[in-house]
């Protein structure tokens, strides 16, 4: 069950990349590991995080809305290299800021309860 969720939230995060062009240069590579790292490290426990698509969607929001992007970080490292690749270190200094605004905006949506804006959906 947790896997076809987790496969929800990345379908949402890239359905966000498609109508909203300041998503348009992520990966998807890049998306999947945003959203499996967000999803996996809710809570302190030794249990396996019980977490909802649109909660997933929301901590992928702030993440970048946090300005991780912005920040001299070492980035998002590959877990499938043996040397250190940021996956995120192709972006031009205008893309994360265009990321941080936007996700910043997504954040205030679903603070209003407009979550339907974000992904595209008729109004409930």
């Amino acid at each position: 069950k947790a896997v076809s969720e987790l496969e929800e939230a990345v379908v949402s995060t890239q359905s966000t990349g498609k109508r909203i062009p300041a998503w348009n240069p992520l990966t998807t590579w890049s998306l999947e590991l945003i959203v499996e790292r967000c999803a996996r490290t809710k809570g302190y426990s030794s249990q396996p995080p019980q977490f909802s698509p649109p909660e997933v969607l929301r901590r992928v929001f702030e993440l970048f809305a946090s300005g991780f992007l912005l920040l001299n970080s070492p980035g998002l490292n590959d877990p499938c290299e043996k040397e250190p690749v940021d996956v995120l270190g192709y972006l031009t200094s205008q893309e994360r800021e265009d990321l941080t605004a936007s996700a910043q905006y997504a954040l205030r949506l679903m603070v209003y309860n407009q979550l339907y804006k974000i992904l595209g959906i008729a109004q409930p």
